[in-house]
Formats: C-alpha cells, sequence, structure tokens
C-alpha cells in the first residue's frame, strides 16, 4: 500500500514539475507578446495630433467630473480614460486568437506587426497547453 503511494506521489511530482514548465512558457510568451505590443503601439497626448504611424495608437482623454460624489471619493487631479485607435490594416482581437498579419506591407510597422501575430499564435498555443494539462493528466491518474 504505501509502495502505490509513493507511486502515486512521485508521478504527481513530475507532472507538478511539467505544469511548472508550460506556465512558465506561457508566461514567457505573454511577456514576449506584451513588449511586441509596445512596439507597434503609440502613446499620443491630448492635445497632440496624429503624426506618427502604428497599428494601435492609444491616447488619454480627460473626464470631467460630473456630481459632488466623485471630487469627494478622488479630489486629487483629473480623471483619465485610456483609449485605443486600432489602424484598419490591423487585424488582431482583443482574445489573440485570430490575430493575423498586416496586409499592408509598405507599412513601416509590418515587421512588427508580423512578429506581433506570430507571438500572438504563440501565446495562445502555449495557454491551450497549460489548460488542456490537467484535464489530460486526471484521465491518466484515475486509470492508474
Amino acid at each position: 500500500m504505501f509502495a502505490n503511494f509513493v507511486q502515486k506521489w512521485n508521478a504527481f511530482k513530475a507532472d507538478f514539475e511539467e505544469y511548472k514548465k508550460l506556465r512558465r512558457i506561457a508566461s514567457i510568451a505573454k511577456r514576449n507578446l506584451l513588449e511586441l505590443r509596445g512596439k507597434i503601439t503609440v502613446f499620443i497626448s491630448m492635445d497632440e495630433k496624429i503624426s506618427r504611424k502604428r497599428c494601435i495608437q492609444s491616447k488619454l482623454l480627460e473626464v470631467p467630473r460630473r456630481d459632488v460624489c466623485d471630487t469627494v471619493l478622488e479630489p486629487a487631479g483629473a480623471h483619465y480614460v485610456q483609449c485605443e485607435h486600432y489602424c484598419p490594416n490591423f487585424r488582431a482581437v482583443k482574445d489573440k486568437e485570430n490575430a493575423q498579419p498586416c496586409t499592408d506591407t509598405a507599412c513601416p510597422c509590418y515587421a512588427a506587426n508580423k512578429a506581433y501575430a506570430e507571438a500572438a499564435v504563440q501565446y495562445t498555443d502555449a495557454v491551450k497547453k497549460r489548460r488542456a494539462f490537467w484535464n489530460k493528466n486526471n484521465t491518466n491518474v484515475k486509470q492508474m
């Protein structure tokens, strides 16, 4: 009985090490994706006109305070909201599963956009493998 417990414990430890490896791979893929997203994003101040061409244009907008409650709860400074505008050729969805490279080869961000689309695919694959690991593994453990 004790040998059976030790065998199951060792199998669980090996599975957990493999899961930690998958989790680390997904974390690295996400970090790489965010770094590449930064290369295709331009931050624009409130008064600046859009002069730099990038796939994603991020802008902070000041939202006026409407009632007394807002000023009591957040008295210091203004309230800002971030808005993002996407290039018409940019083909990425928020879930990142359908990210495709840009079709405009003349765009100065074409190479960065292509790298971003590849990183998005790698990230989605890594997350799917990580999420599916325990489901696959639990069926193997139950058969022991």
